[in-house]
């Protein structure tokens, strides 16, 4: 941790103490009163409160503080237990009597109070609504991030030894349809469990990273730069079983089958033709696995294939499955199979790409198609989710033949550990570091003017919204692109309810009244439609009330007719674009094994395909300015969003072939860490990211950050990290 970065802490940790002891004397004060639900055990165990805060909501998200147990007899309950001083006694005390460990066991009845209790907490919807044998994701709408979330604070009052067997088996709930059946599967972890009266102790420190109250003032800025790197010299071990090899246009694959059949593996190599359709791909891996036992390996090489130059949506779409969503599909077939070879290091995935060995990078862009920088993104989500398989991403130029090309493949394959992100560039070994960057003010690149036309997507809400009035001047045409129809006037029922649990409420009573038995599901989409309006009602009229003019259009930006169809008329009316901001997108977090291909298809095609759309449709002559909102989820991988860092690496290489081929034009893709704020990274998102160290991004700070890159960035400055993290640590563990 830098010097900036540790005094920062500190001044962090010292206003979090003052606040956490605040927190206690109100808390002292509620519980003197009011007793939470609690799982209470048997035996001489005290409770005591400890609480977890975010941005000052209590467990961030308005609900009360859960209690967490502790085995420290003779406190009060509702005492803050402080960490015990040291002491010399002279005669060292009697150990008290270790309770009997099924006197610290929860009963059925106490587990399942408090699972309702954690559940309603999170989402908002009172105990009696939460059905224990109603569908957790149809009826309940929790889906498997927001299972991690509850599970993390049910971790927090367990006992040490119950929490960690639970810990152990965390994956196993994945599958669980209802919330009996996940008491069931508790109540098995922890009768198999050798439980003791320790306390949970290590979940009791809050994330020892995070943006101070007042918000990190500067956001720090990041390019990617290549260095070399030698292959690691470590012990390379023998590669077993099946490896599926997907064809490619320079003939690699047969060179890598022939290699690895040497070394003592089977081999598969499957055609371009299977890879167009999912159906084809889960045929013919059934086929392969009863012909040659487990897949333990996969080697995508179809991105190894000289681009076509691609004008129709329906052809790249093709490449997008071929190069991209086939890798997804094969990982979900064989995610069992891999993760067993896994245990015993010998499970790999490798994707090789032709993007220059640089992945597009400056100026070294290669003959390959954007499209193959997809597996970049997934394969470093894979990393996280599968940690004991092996995986890279190995991008080449044109300077290698096959089959040396199909040696460098070999050696990454048999080499353990290393960087996740390697090129090979006229035959030298390189890897890429994220290094700091600081924007060199003093000379404006570009300046807004009052007789801009302004693209933006996914603006009328979010990130981008906020961005917008940061960026817009009286006179400017801005045209505003969202998914939701243009909303009406709110009905008079919800006029001046601003709290959602109010909101919620009002809709539940709407319901008993008409007879109905609505689901917690079906309140909370409603009362997120009504939010999502009322965020476009508020934004549309903050740019009108800023001077600007201001378009509304609610089309599908993966429709080349809708979004096409509204470029070419911005065109027809108004002559020219002077800049787009391309900050359309979804997210839909799942872990691999529980995505489905429609739902990865949605997240991916928002990024994908709106962008190739754009870079058909723009016109780079008079186009001053493309900015493309990525995400640190696709440079440097994150838990439950391989299908969003995929997607964002497409953008990536996109970003630097338009940048290339457009000699007039800028374009940036800016790789967003998460805001602390509404937007596109969930709450459980940002506590991921915060445990491995990256900062939430303060939303005047962003804004700020934006407009400061619009002025000062240099064209060829197209790949930005923005946001602070530990980006060495990510690079070095990837």
């Amino acid at each position: 941790m830098g010097e900036a970065a540790l005094v920062a802490y500190q001044a962090y940790q010292q206003t979090m103490r003052q606040f956490l002891a605040l927190q206690e004397q109100v808390m002292k004060q509620f519980l003197s009163s009011t007793q939470p639900n609690q799982i209470l055990p048997s035996g001489n165990v005290t409770v005591a409160p400890q609480h977890s805060f975010s941005n000052g909501k209590h467990n961030g998200n308005g609900a009360a503080p859960t209690t967490r147990y502790q085995a420290q007899p003779g406190n009060e309950i509702g005492e803050v237990l402080p960490p015990p001083a040291p002491e010399a006694p002279s005669v060292p005390p009697s150990p008290p009597a270790s309770p009997a460990p099924e006197a610290l066991l929860p009963d059925r009845a106490s587990l399942t109070q408090t699972l309702l209790q954690l559940v309603s907490d999170r989402t908002g919807y009172p105990m009696e609504m939460l059905g224990l044998d109603q569908d957790i994701e149809a009826e309940l709408g929790i889906d498997s991030i927001k299972r991690v979330e509850i599970f993390g604070a049910l971790l927090k009052i367990l006992p040490e030894n119950l929490s960690a067997r639970v810990q152990e088996r965390i994956e196993s709930f994945t599958e669980v349809k209802t919330l009996s059946g996940i008491v069931e599967q508790l109540l098995q972890s922890l009768r198999s469990s050798a439980p003791s009266a320790s306390p949970n102790t290590a979940n009791r420190e809050e994330d020892r990273l995070g943006k101070s109250p007042d918000g990190v003032e500067t956001i720090p800025r990041y390019v990617m730069q290549a260095r070399t790197e030698p292959l690691p010299s470590r012990e390379s071990i023998a590669l077993t079983g099946l490896f599926l090899i997907t064809e490619d246009q320079l003939s690699v694959a047969p060179y890598v089958a022939q290699a690895l059949q040497q070394g003592g593996a089977s081999t598969a190599i499957i055609a371009s033709s299977v890879l167009l359709e999912p159906e084809k791909i889960a045929r013919e891996i059934a086929e392969l696995r009863q012909k040659y036992g487990s897949v333990s390996g996969i080697v995508h090489l179809a991105p190894l294939a000289v681009a076509p130059t691609l004008e129709k949506l329906s052809d790249w779409r093709k490449y997008t499955q071929i190069q991209s969503k086939s890798l997804f599909q094969m990982l979900q077939l064989c995610a069992e199979e891999l993760q067993q070879a896994g245990q015993q290091q010998k499970s790999r995935v490798l994707a090789a790409s032709l993007l220059g060995g640089y992945f597009g990078r400056d100026g070294c862009y290669g003959s390959g198609l954007p499209t193959g920088g997809s597996c970049n993104g997934l394969l470093k989500a894979l990393a996280i989710e599968w940690s004991n398989v092996c995986a890279k991403a190995i991008d080449f130029d044109n300077s290698l033949s096959p089959a040396d090309m199909a040696q460098q493949i070999i050696d990454e394959l048999l080499c353990v550990g290393g960087r996740l992100e390697v090129g090979y560039s006229q035959g030298k070994r390189q890897i890429f570091d994220t290094v700091a960057a600081p924007l060199k003010t003093g000379v404006v690149q570009i300046e807004p003017n009052a007789d801009w036309i302004v693209l933006l997507t996914g603006g009328a809400r979010g990130i981008t919204a906020e961005i917008a009035n940061q960026l817009v001047i009286p006179g400017m045409t801005m045209v505003v692109v969202g998914r939701s129809p243009e909303p009406t006037q709110e009905p008079s029922e919800f006029n001046g309810i601003e709290d959602i649990a109010a909101l919620r409420r009002v809709l539940l009573d709407r319901a008993k009244v008409q007879g109905l038995s609505a689901t917690p599901v079906q309140i909370e989409n409603k009362v997120q439609e009504l939010l999502r309006d009322r965020s476009i009602r508020r934004n549309l009229e903050n740019l009108k009330t800023a001077g600007a003019r201001v378009e509304y259009w609610s089309v599908d930006v993966r429709s080349d007719r809708e979004f096409g169809g509204l470029i070419d008329d911005i065109y027809s009316r108004y002559g020219r674009l002077d800049a787009v901001i391309h900050g359309a997108g979804i997210i839909e977090d799942k872990l691999i094994v529980n995505k489905s291909a429609a739902s990865f298809d949605r997240v991916f095609d928002t990024k994908v395909d709106s962008t190739f759309i754009l870079s058909r449709h723009l016109r780079p002559e008079s186009l001053k300015l493309l900015v493309l909102f990525g995400s640190v989820a696709g440079r440097y991988g994150n838990r439950g969003q391989s299908d969003y860092a995929a997607a964002n690496e497409v953008i990536n290489r996109l970003a630097w072939q338009m940048d290339e081929l457009w000699s007039n034009t800028r374009v940036v893709t800016i790789n967003w860490g998460p805001w602390d704020t509404t937007g596109m990274a969930s709450e459980e998102v940002k506590r991921q990211l915060k445990n491995q160290g990256i900062i939430p991004i303060n939303l005047q700070a962003g804004c700020q950050f934006f407009v400061d890159e619009l002025r000062y960035g240099r064209k060829g400055e197209t790949e930005i990290v923005a946001g602070e993290g530990l980006w060495a640590n990510y690079e070095q563990r990837s």
